[in-house]
């Protein structure tokens, strides 16, 4: 959702939902990715040569994906999930006109 500012500046606000790719009693080493949850702001400001940007910051919630192998037999047994699973996105972004 964006709205602006003035003739020249645009802000931005957003949010986004991910939903896990793998179900927990499914997860491994090879695949950690856990539902996600964003949200966002950001600013667009237009140039006088019709060209503009973006600056855009974001923080991500990558969840704790817990991992549980079972029984391996031989191999052993291996729990736990991530303690930080947070990130913080920053973009920028050029766009010639």
């Amino acid at each position: 959702m964006s709205w602006p500012i003035n003739p020249k500046l645009r802000a931005s606000v957003g949010a986004v939902y991910i939903q896990q790719p793998v179900k927990d009693k499914n997860r491994g080493f090879g695949i950690q990715l856990d539902e996600m949850i964003g949200v966002g702001t950001g600013i667009n400001y237009k140039l006088d040569s019709g060209n503009d940007f973006d600056l855009n910051l974001n923080v991500v919630d990558t969840g704790s994906a817990p991992i549980d192998t079972g029984d391996g037999g031989g191999s052993g047994r291996v729990v736990g999930e991530h303690e930080d699973h947070y990130a913080i996105l920053m973009d920028f972004s050029y766009n010639w006109r």
